[in-house]
């Protein structure tokens, strides 16, 4: 029981680095469709950003786990159904879902910048967020169109 609460909790600090992206987005593109979330491409940024800001300590049950809850939280999807969709995705090395693996990674190497750079030098992180920021609008937001 304590091992799903830790990642439980895990899942909420992560959707809590991911959320306000998607706040800036709703608040320039209006609410974001259901059907965005099942698009390939974005499955593959959400599934790999997640994966790398996830801590290191999780077996691969537990990553999955992770994975598909945090994009349920973000997108009000069910987290089965997400699992799944990651799932096929994966296994059948969708293009866009690749494609969409290798933009997520960016995003949230650029996260992890912030977040270091915020703690070594407070100067930078204006400049580190705007590299997230940038990935983000040409990954995600072109997506929505």
């Amino acid at each position: 029981m304590f091992g799903m609460l830790k990642l439980k909790n895990r899942q909420r600090g992560l959707c809590r680095m991911i959320s306000p992206y998607i706040e800036y987005t709703e608040n320039r593109h209006g609410r974001i469709a259901s059907e965005f979330w099942s698009d390939p491409f974005v499955l593959g940024f959400f599934t790999i950003a997640i994966s790398s800001l996830a801590p290191d300590d999780l077996n691969s049950n537990d990553h999955a786990r992770l994975q598909a809850g945090c994009i349920s939280d973000l997108s009000q999807v069910d987290h089965l159904l997400v699992g799944q969709w990651i799932t096929l995705l994966s296994m059948s090395e969708d293009d866009d879902f690749m494609t969409g693996c290798v933009h997520g990674n960016a995003f949230a190497e650029a996260l992890r910048l912030t977040a270091d750079d915020a703690l070594v030098d407070p100067e930078m992180l204006p400049m580190v967020d705007d590299a997230a920021l940038s990935i983000w609008q040409s990954s995600v937001e072109t997506r929505l169109a």
